[in-house]
């Protein structure tokens, strides 16, 4: 990844560069997975890519949280309300869907 630029406003890619110390847990070519340093629970994982071309501003770019869920005490707790949330038309989904597939 030597060829990537970095951001120096970016943890993600200072992340990636072993600028800023993490925790690695996994590593490919193309992502880098990394324990939360807040972790909701234990295992906490935030998984990234490496390419800067998906990086644009402070941590405005696509990141994903893995948060384990060990039990109804630990981890990420929702209420009913989440769960009761309208159901979009399969229009909306479609467009929705459209939309996010031309940013990829």
């Amino acid at each position: 990844m030597s060829s990537v630029k970095v951001d120096e406003k970016c943890p993600f890619c200072l992340i990636v560069k072993d600028t800023i110390p993490s925790h690695k847990v996994h590593e490919t070519e193309h992502t880098l997975a990394f324990l939360d340093i807040f972790p909701i629970s234990e295992g906490h994982t935030q998984v990234i890519p490496k390419c800067q071309d998906l990086t644009s501003k402070h941590v405005d770019h696509v990141h994903f949280h893995v948060i384990p869920k060990p039990n109804e005490k630990e981890g990420l707790l929702l209420s009913e309300e989440v769960w009761k949330q309208k159901k979009p038309e399969k229009e909306e989904l479609a467009a929705t869907a459209e939309k996010m597939k031309a940013k990829i």
